[in-house]
């Protein structure tokens, strides 16, 4: 959720849900205590968690988590490409899928893990 739409939509979310149990996690609170928070946010009973896209950018995730969401949107251009390829289509659709293509590569290779040989042999080339 965009940083400056936590307030109101949490307090018209409590306006609607008065009895709601409602955790509320703002740009400021992923200071020190994340793993606190991270363990609240596991073991709660809430019926509703409202995060900002800051604080919600800011938490851990596995490296093999990144890289399979990676590739699996790099997978979907290459399908929408060699679809497009297939056919006469419009050549801009083309070359627009393959900057998508050329930047999502990018991103995998720059990702500050190393992706293992495994998940590299995950990609897929076209034919």
């Amino acid at each position: 959720m965009p940083n400056h739409l936590v307030e109101p939509f949490s307090k018209e979310f409590l306006r609607l849900y008065p009895r709601a149990n409602l955790l509320v996690v703002g740009k400021g609170q992923m200071g020190k205590k994340r793993n606190i928070l991270m363990v609240r946010i596991a073991t709660g009973q809430w019926d509703g968690i409202v995060v900002s896209h800051s604080a919600f950018s800011r938490l851990p995730v596995r490296p093999g988590t990144e890289v399979e969401f990676e590739q699996s949107e790099l997978r979907q251009i290459e399908d929408a490409l060699l679809a497009e390829q297939s056919g006469n289509r419009d050549r801009r659709i083309i070359k627009a899928l393959e900057r998508a293509k050329r930047k999502f590569e990018a991103r995998i290779d720059a990702l500050p893990f190393p992706a293992t040989d495994v998940v590299r042999a995950g990609r897929r080339r076209p034919e």
